[in-house]
């Protein structure tokens, strides 16, 4: 195994090809006196007890990611946060769940699976998204994120997107390119097809898409993933205005000395940005879903974000004119 693998790659050395050094497998667990317990119960074992606490956030991933993309991204969002990694405590099911059941289970219940999923939902109440990137984003691909997004958005639990650092740092650079780049990160995080979506376990994609066909059909799962991406670029673009007003800006309100020729040159690169934001808007459209409540006020918030960065850029335009 190399030396950022993937959690998938993981789960061979950790739970399947060596009982000697599988963790937790000599450990009795309470929940059916059988042995093996998940990861989290043997790390408080075994490391300390500091490590487990009662469930802070929700974490929505895939186990496709390598782990530096996921320590990178949990960082950077305890950073922007001004999170203590020792009060924050996520429910990961690659750490939670009794992985031991789960593999040695001739049949494991994808059903069963979406239950534990929505029990700790709305228990915890909390939701962080981890994309691996912004640019065609696996994320996007699989069956269980996608269903994550979809049910989260459906009990309105509150959700929040993260990226690691260096896909944040092309988010930034696409934001810096004007119209097209803009155009291109709405054009990525929008192609939300879960018809289309795989999962590690046919038996699961299967469920799954049983579940959406049999209630609330595709259109309405692409559509709220849809809604829930854009709200989420239109933020995004909308804090980046608003980082490059408080830099181009001197204490006093004037323009920076220092400034002026990176603020003038991004100014320029934003000039079509109005227009672009109406765009980024007639994505809300354009879903096939017919429109119910919660799509309406996305649209109402989407709209009150395009009129927060056009106010950004008028505000830039007045402070760095001669």
């Amino acid at each position: 195994m190399e030396g950022d693998p993937t959690f998938k790659e993981m789960t061979a050395p950790f739970w399947k090809e060596d009982v000697q050094r599988a963790l937790g497998l000599d450990m009795m667990s309470n929940e059916d006196g059988k042995e093996g317990v998940p990861l989290v119960e043997w790390v408080a074992k075994s490391v300390s007890p500091l490590y487990r606490g009662p469930s802070t956030h929700f974490l929505s991933w895939s186990w496709g990611y390598r782990l530096s993309t996921v320590q990178g991204g949990l960082g950077s969002w305890l950073e922007k946060k001004g999170l203590k990694a020792e009060d924050v405590f996520l429910w990961m099911c690659f750490f939670c769940n009794n992985q031991y059941r789960i593999f040695k289970a001739t049949n494991v219940d994808a059903g069963e699976l979406e239950k534990i999923f929505r029990t700790h939902l709305v228990s915890i109440g909390k939701v962080v998204a981890l994309l691996d990137h912004w640019s065609d984003p696996q994320y996007l691909t699989r069956v269980w994120t996608i269903y994550e997004q979809f049910v989260a958005a459906d009990l309105k639990v509150p959700m929040e997107f993260i990226l690691p650092p260096q896909a944040r740092d092309t988010l930034v650079e696409c934001f810096e390119q004007g119209r097209d780049g803009l155009l291109k990160v709405r054009a990525s995080l929008t192609n939300v097809r879960v018809e289309k979506a795989e999962a590690s376990q046919e038996a699961d994609r299967v469920t799954i898409m049983a579940m959406i066909q049999g209630g609330m059909g595709y259109d309405t799962v692409n559509a709220k993933v849809q809604d829930g991406m854009l709200k989420w670029i239109m933020g995004e673009v909308e804090a980046y205005f608003r980082d490059l007003v408080h830099k181009g800006t001197a204490p006093d309100g004037r323009p920076s000395a220092a400034q002026p020729p990176r603020a003038s040159s991004r100014l320029r690169d934003a000039k079509d940005f109005g227009d672009t934001a109406g765009m980024v808007h007639e994505k809300a459209g354009e879903q096939e879903a017919p429109p119910d409540e919660a799509t309406r006020l996305a649209v109402e918030q989407i709209d009150s974000s395009i009129a927060s960065m056009l106010e950004a850029k008028r505000m830039m335009l007045r402070r760095l004119a001669p």
